[in-house]
C-alpha cells in the first residue's frame, strides 16, 4: 500500500570525486544525499551505511513500514566492466 508523508528534509550533497575517483563509500554518501533531495512523499528516510558495516550502501525507509536495502556489490567507470567479483570492490574507480 502506498503511504503519503513528508518527504525528508533536503541536505547538502556531498562531494563525490576525489582527485577525479570515486570511492564505494562516497558514492553511497552520495546516492543517499540524491534519494532524500528527491522530495518523495513515499519517503520517510534515507541513510548511507557506516564504516563499520562490511559493505557499503544505503538504505530507505517509507512512510508505509517498508524498507529497502541497497549494497554496492559492483562498481565501474563509464565504458569500463564490472569491477570483478561481487563486494569485492576496489579503493576508488
Amino acid at each position: 500500500m502506498v503511504v503519503h508523508g513528508e518527504a525528508p528534509a533536503e541536505v547538502p550533497l556531498p562531494d563525490l570525486f576525489d582527485n577525479g575517483k570515486v570511492s564505494p563509500a562516497r558514492a553511497a554518501e552520495y546516492l543517499a544525499a540524491a534519494f532524500t533531495n528527491s522530495r518523495n512523499t513515499e519517503i520517510l528516510s534515507v541513510a548511507a551505511y557506516g564504516p563499520e558495516n562490511y559493505n557499503p550502501g544505503f538504505g530507505v525507509r517509507f512512510h508505509n513500514g517498508a524498507r529497502a536495502f541497497n549494497v554496492i556489490y559492483h562498481v565501474a567507470r563509464a565504458g569500463q566492466g564490472i569491477s570483478g567479483p561481487a563486494y569485492q570492490l576496489p579503493d576508488t574507480f
